[in-house]
């Protein structure tokens, strides 16, 4: 867990906080951009944002580039991090030799997990994209 908040204090600077509305929300009012700003400050001595930016442009902005290839995103539709994803949604998956896709009533690492009879048949078209594109590139 270290690591993921070191990352995510050091290249994303994107929080799950609460909800604005109390009554809404499943999380405390705590949890909030100062709280994460005090976790970063605490566990990694960081006293200022990451740097998106530099972030974005080393390692988002490639991804839109016709030289990359090979490459499969799969998001949940209930994942909040599909916000920083490419996704159709997002309207950033525009590079031709790339895919992607949304899986409805997914969240966070659905896809990953190990596959059941009872998985959802939108689950199961993506695992199954997933394997005809890497068959695909495999022959390559």
């Amino acid at each position: 867990m270290r690591q993921w908040l070191y990352q995510s204090c050091t290249e994303y600077g994107y929080w799950q906080n609460a909800y604005h509305d109390e009554s809404q929300s499943a999380r405390s009012k705590w949890i909030n951009q100062k709280y994460h700003d005090d976790v970063c400050r605490r566990l990694f001595g960081i006293e200022k944002p990451s740097n998106t930016e530099l972030t974005n442009r080393t390692f988002f902005l490639p991804l839109l580039s016709p030289t990359t290839t090979h490459i499969f995103f799969t998001n949940g539709a209930q994942d909040p991090w599909i916000n920083l994803s490419i996704a159709k949604e997002n309207g950033n998956l525009t590079n031709p030799n790339i895919s992607g896709v949304t899986i409805d009533g997914a969240a966070h690492c659905d896809d990953l997990r190990t596959p059941k009879d009872e998985d959802s048949s939108s689950l199961k078209s993506a695992r199954a994209q997933f394997i005809e594109f890497a068959k695909s590139w495999l022959k390559n």
